[in-house]
């Protein structure tokens, strides 16, 4: 089970790092939903890297409780920026389909991509702070252990 999680999750980390370049270098149709598709693969990309990380040196983690949490709140907050990135880029997308009557161009059309990032990953982190400030005993290390025998590490609220 353990090399089936590490060969998916290299298959995804490879995917999603071709959408990353994809998106990075071929942008001939710039629009305002292009930093949002380009984030939204940054944010998954890294939340798998450190994922697999995490998971690969959990015996070298685990005994520091404070490392431990703070990875954790990082894994929280890449993945809650991919569900951020994702109600943007369905705000652009609902902005566009009801757009679709006037012909001038979508193009720098909407706010600036320095207020995106601020609720793509501002949002996040304010979401994750309060969690883990509202709860100071989050440690980061459960006693339970999961599928593969091994302790989890995850923010304990």
């Amino acid at each position: 089970m353990e090399l089936v999680n590490r060969i998916l999750v290299s298959v995804g980390l490879g995917s999603l790092t071709l959408a990353l370049l994809t998106f990075a270098l071929c942008h001939k149709n710039t629009t305002v939903a292009t930093p949002a598709r380009l984030n939204l693969c940054a944010s998954l990309l890294l939340a798998h890297l450190l994922f697999l990380l995490v998971q690969e040196f959990l015996h070298l983690i685990q005994p520091h409780k404070v490392i431990c949490s703070v990875l954790s709140g990082v894994l929280h907050v890449l993945f809650l920026s991919s569900f951020a990135w994702m109600f943007l880029e369905t705000i652009w997308l609902l902005r566009s389909v009801l757009r679709l009557k006037e012909f001038r161009s979508a193009q720098n059309d909407g706010p600036h991509w320095g207020y995106q990032c601020l609720i793509g990953y501002g949002g996040p982190f304010i979401v994750v702070a309060i969690s883990a400030g509202w709860c100071l005993r989050a440690t980061g290390v459960t006693g339970e252990e999961d599928v593969s025998g091994f302790e989890k590490c995850i923010l304990q609220l």
